[in-house]
């Protein structure tokens, strides 16, 4: 089987705090992130540049570049989570000079049983995710309810 041809379902969970009624807040206070780090035991990956152009995720890691076709299925809003289910296929490289966006951050991750913890650390801000090959229940998430 060639690496293209591989489509991934995941779901990702990204921690958001409730503004108000229609407004969620992803960015996570840097306060929070040296306890976080420290109780799970993260490990720093590297400096990452992320592109987006429609709906292909282009990753840098100042190694390789690596592209992929990311189609939403669904996504939700659960007790304090986004849920966004999506499938993933590496797709061949190609030349771009337009983006869509372009955000650099710091990466950090670590395996937790059968999830993908990680956290794209920014100047004023973080973010949490979560990737997992399946749904998760409520009481999968309340082991990540710390903040």
């Amino acid at each position: 089987m060639d690496i293209f041809e591989t489509m991934i379902t995941m779901f990702i969970y990204h921690k958001c705090l409730q503004e108000s009624d229609l407004l969620m807040n992803g960015r996570l206070p840097l306060s929070k992130l040296t306890t976080i780090l420290q109780r799970f035991n993260f490990e720093f990956i590297g400096e990452i540049k992320e592109y987006w152009i429609h709906t292909i995720q282009i990753v840098s890691n100042k190694k390789t570049l690596d592209f992929f076709q990311v189609n939403d299925i669904d996504c939700n809003f659960e007790n304090d989570w986004i849920c966004q289910e999506c499938k993933q296929i590496q797709i061949p490289a190609f030349h771009f000079y337009q983006t869509d966006t372009e955000e650099i951050y710091n990466l950090y991750e670590v395996k937790y049983k059968q999830l993908l913890l990680r956290i794209q650390v920014y100047p004023n801000y973080f973010l949490l995710k979560i990737v997992s090959e399946s749904k998760l229940s409520d009481g999968d998430m309340k082991l990540f309810y710390i903040i």
